[in-house]
């Protein structure tokens, strides 16, 4: 999965060109890409979701992450199951 033409998890920290200090390292020498606004978060967990059938809700609860302005919107940010 990419996101911004940038992969989510990638195990090259080479592969974030755009925002090289946008990412997080994570176990066993990988990384996730951590620039991206609270929405394309939501639509990417989502995404997955319905590629692995897995019941999910998503729900964005606005004002509560660290000061994001996203407001929620149940039609992008929760799955139907």
């Amino acid at each position: 999965m990419r996101l911004a033409g940038e992969p989510l998890v990638t195990d090259n920290a080479g592969d974030y060109r755009k925002f090289p200090s946008a990412k997080e390292p994570i176990r066993g020498g990988w990384f996730v890409k951590t620039h991206s606004s609270t929405q394309t978060k939501a639509n990417a967990i989502i995404e997955i979701a319905k590629a692995l059938k897995i019941k999910l809700k998503v729900k964005i609860v606005a004002g509560t992450f660290g000061g994001s302005k996203a407001k929620p919107n149940p039609n992008q940010t929760t799955l139907p199951l």
